[in-house]
């Protein structure tokens, strides 16, 4: 076991997650850890929030209001996630890089070319995407030139319904609101997530991208993991990441080259677990988990342990505040992760 210094710290979070059959002590978690799922496709805030946040589940709880709302949770992410019947397929495959480039190149213009039709035979039968019934409601549209920026606009219709019924339980202060909120998909998710993370006990960190690598470490020493968003790891390489050679406590460290091929169009907003961060030889390394990595116990190398450079991490338009934005379209005051308080 290494021990933290002023010049590493490495605090990944338990395996898996606590037996929702057995009974929460008071005090120390003390239940058996079971297999904890990795986050599906749009599913990255709450994968998140379930490798942060204390849990519940249990028959004989005493802590109803929270299971309560772990209830409430449980409904608006699955309802997010589906959206609508006829559109789940598409809309969580649209978040898929690789996806979103295959659409982006379809428009009304090539709809009847030999590629494109190829094109659409295989995402009808190997993405699972009912592509036929868009095609002639694409056509009719004028706003959007190409199928990927339709699918986001019907992905957007689709998550504002849900947001609009779920934000009055998630927080009655936010009963009465604009016109404008309304009909903003991204402030509304935005206000849906900062609801969940206060009753989730989950508070904002004092570390920012404008501060030196030992800032980060001490904030991990104090506070634990950070959750942050941004633009790393597998939502930025075409690639699979590789073992670099090291082990940290027992883990296997894993990592991208940097000239592995990148997506053109790379994913604004997946979330990302900070578990460590060193100095190695004057350079600054952070060590982070992704939230769609399965949790097991019985089999730790199923949630990878990745590394990435600090000066990666914090360069501009890498990394997102919490509120979805770029680093460089961030002002004075914006905040970047959160984690965990146990006072």
């Amino acid at each position: 076991m290494v021990s933290p210094t002023n010049s590493f710290i490495f605090c990944p979070p338990l395996l898996g997650k606590p037996d929702p059959a057995e009974s929460k002590p008071k005090g120390i978690d003390t239940r058996r850890r079971i297999l904890q799922k990795g986050a599906g496709e749009g599913e990255c805030f709450f994968g998140l929030y379930n490798l942060l946040r204390e849990r519940y589940k249990a028959p004989n709880t005493q802590k109803w209001e929270e299971r309560n709302f772990e209830q409430l949770i449980s409904r608006f992410r699955r309802e997010l996630y589906t959206c609508d019947e006829h559109l789940a397929d598409a809309i969580r495959d649209i978040s898929v890089p690789r996806i979103h480039e295959i659409l982006s190149q379809i428009t009304k213009e090539n709809l009847n070319n030999r590629a494109t039709m190829g094109t659409l035979q295989w995402l009808d039968s190997q993405a699972k995407i009912p592509i036929d019934s868009y095609l002639q409601p694409f056509i009719d549209q004028k706003k959007y030139q190409n199928l990927a920026e339709y699918f986001e606009y019907l992905h957007n219709q689709a998550t504002l319904k849900v947001l609009l019924k779920f934000l009055p339980q998630l927080n009655p202060d936010l009963q009465n609101l604009s016109n404008d909120e309304k009909t903003s998909a991204p402030i509304l998710y935005g206000l849906a997530r900062r609801s969940i993370e206060k009753k989730f006990h989950l508070k904002v960190s004092s570390w920012l991208p404008t501060q030196p690598l030992t800032s980060l470490i001490e904030e991990l020493k104090l506070k634990g993991p950070l959750g942050i968003i941004g633009n790393f790891g597998s939502a930025y390489f075409n690639a699979d990441p590789h073992p670099i050679g090291r082990k940290i406590n027992g883990r296997e460290i894993y990592g991208w080259n940097k000239n592995d091929p990148i997506f053109s169009r790379s994913i604004s907003a997946h979330t990302y677990l900070i578990v460590g961060a060193e100095i190695i030889h004057e350079k600054g390394f952070v060590y982070f988990i992704n939230p769609s990595d399965p949790s097991d116990p019985q089999n730790p190398e199923s949630q990878k342990i990745y590394v990435m450079s600090y000066d990666r991490l914090t360069s501009i338009g890498n990394l997102n505040d919490l509120n979805g934005c770029r680093y460089f379209h961030s002002h004075e005051g914006t905040e970047y992760a959160i984690y965990r308080s146990y006072s």
